[in-house]
């Protein structure tokens, strides 16, 4: 894969603090409308809020950019998902994904979802290119979501 994701930008991830979710589903909300064409949809959203009854708070799934993503190693048919070496953005390509799901079992942390109207997996790509940075972040009301910074890869 080449090099997509945030050019000369440090590897970042994101960091849910379930304690200070509300379960508002705000974050889920603007990523769908971002991602499709204004469009609000929570089954398109590329992060999930749920709420933990035995917690007694909101759990966040995210997609954590991992440093060995398994997700990769699933072995994509296609080669449509792949890991920018600058940036550890993991991406899915949605020319080239055919949704066969492997990616989608292989993710531990249940952060890729699948697509059954367009038929590809999708997952965060930290708003990729959006000057602002992640909708999600910037738009919770209650600061349950951040971006962290780490060191390269």
């Amino acid at each position: 894969m080449g090099t997509k994701g945030l050019p000369n930008q440090p590897l970042k991830k994101l960091v849910a603090h379930d304690a200070k979710c509300r379960h508002c589903q705000t974050c889920m909300l603007v990523c769908s409308m971002l991602h499709e064409s204004g469009q609000s949809s929570l089954q398109q959203a590329r992060l999930r809020v749920e709420w933990s009854l035995d917690q007694h708070q909101a759990r966040l799934t995210i997609c954590t950019h991992c440093r060995r993503p398994m997700c990769i190693e699933a072995d994509c048919p296609t080669g449509a998902i792949g890991q920018d070496q600058k940036t550890g953005l993991v991406v899915i390509d949605p020319h080239d994904c055919i949704g066969c799901g492997q990616c989608k079992e292989a993710c531990p942390f249940g952060a890729i979802i699948h697509d059954p109207v367009q038929g590809i997996c999708k997952k965060c790509d930290l708003c990729e290119g959006r000057a602002e940075g992640p909708a999600c972040v910037q738009f919770c009301p209650v600061g349950a979501l951040r971006l962290k910074e780490r060191e390269p890869v």
